[in-house]
């Protein structure tokens, strides 16, 4: 699959999209923005890694690699399989000449103020620092993003990719750090059309003030925004569940790493359409919900957790497991972090590897599940 990287900038209150950059996507596969990042990073002659580096995601640790990273996230527009626009304020020789179609000059003309105002890659350029959380862009999204990652070498990545596998083109998506203090206002809320809460290394059942905060602000939405769907992976699943009067307890001795079968109920398969039996999707929990809210239902269970996918139909999904580990992501993060970790062995990571490439077709189809319900 080719991608079309696009920079573009401001003459006379004009837009000008320069000549597209093909990249071939099959060399990455965490979508186009990840994409972009290295394309960029080319172009500003930042040293790049080799390939096989590359594809393990070592950039994300490299600074100035981070850096477009950020900016990309923040600045791009249309981001989907094949396209996407960067604004580049600093454009190297060789990348501009030819005008290429705008599909959408207003919210490029919005990006673009936006990236004067906090361009990462003028102000890594100059040496100085950029500081985190990211900052809030959009006042009025159309969906937003929630996770608990906040420290290095993360930053820009979660964004990245969080927002980058669930948005669709001409979509404005925000990413809230909900451990450092950011949430959806009341602003926002009027035109998000749906939240997605991510995975991440705390409890449900921990006391944080940001967690007691993100508990009542989805009792809010429940309560005043009752069109907003939820989405919940992972953590963000057990938050809904504990918030809405479920329960989410330890699992005794155990850490679940693996990809594991989950049988799916009959009423799932009756609520949505082309479900399948059986899914065999990545797990990393050391939590369960061992109590559904009321008036949820469980559409799905394994031998490890009795509640993998639950939800209302119109308002929630939920899944213990991991349907937004798409393409390498296992391979890069989970396995190499947790065999150096000695929480499994190097036999256990090359399993997951072998399943993470058999059943990509079932993590495909349960993210475009999300991506329907998040949307109809």
């Amino acid at each position: 699959m080719i991608l079309n990287v696009i920079p573009y900038s401001v003459v006379d209150d004009r837009v000008v999209a320069y000549g597209s950059i093909e990249y071939s996507m099959n060399e990455f596969e965490f979508g186009a923005q990840m994409a972009a990042t290295r394309v960029i990073a080319e172009w500003l002659e930042i040293k790049i890694y080799t390939q096989e580096e590359w594809d393990h995601l070592q950039g994300t640790y490299h600074e100035p690699t981070k850096t477009v990273m950020v900016h990309v996230i923040y600045f791009s527009h249309d981001a989907d399989d094949s396209l996407i626009y960067v604004p580049v304020n600093i454009l190297p020789e060789g990348v501009h000449g030819i005008e290429a179609p705008i599909r959408n000059e207003e919210i490029l003309l919005q990006n673009y103020t936006q990236s004067l105002q906090y361009n990462y890659l003028e102000k890594a350029l100059k040496g100085e620092e950029i500081s985190y959380p990211l900052p809030i862009i959009h006042s009025n999204p159309d969906y937003a993003s929630v996770s608990f990652l906040d420290y290095q070498p993360f930053c820009g990545f979660v964004e990245t990719w969080s927002t980058s596998i669930f948005s669709r083109p001409h979509e404005k998506w925000q990413h809230y750090t909900v451990t450092k203090g950011q949430l959806p206002t009341d602003e926002a809320l009027q035109s998000i059309k749906g939240i997605v809460l991510l995975g991440g290394g705390f409890s449900a059942n921990d006391q944080f003030e940001w967690m007691i905060n993100l508990k009542s602000l989805l009792r809010k939405v429940n309560t005043n925004y009752p069109n907003i769907k939820l989405i919940g992976i992972c953590l963000g699943a057990q938050i809904i569940a504990d918030t809405f009067g479920g329960a989410v307890e330890k699992i005794p001795n155990r850490y679940i790493l693996k990809y594991d079968a989950i049988t799916t109920t009959q009423e799932f398969r009756e609520r949505f359409a082309n479900i399948r039996e059986e899914y065999k999707i990545a797990e990393n929990h050391g939590e369960n919900v061992v109590r559904l809210p009321e008036g949820s239902e469980r559409w799905g269970y394994s031998e490890n957790s009795p509640n993998e996918i639950f939800g209302i139909q119109g308002k929630w999904l939920c899944f213990q497991g991991h349907p937004n580990y798409v393409g390498k992501y296992p391979e890069c993060y989970n396995v190499p972090w947790f065999v150096n970790k000695k929480m499994i062995t190097k036999e256990e990571g090359d399993q997951i590897i072998i399943d993470q490439n058999e059943y990509r077709s079932h993590t495909i189809e349960l993210l475009g599940l999300i991506k329907n319900f998040l949307r109809n």
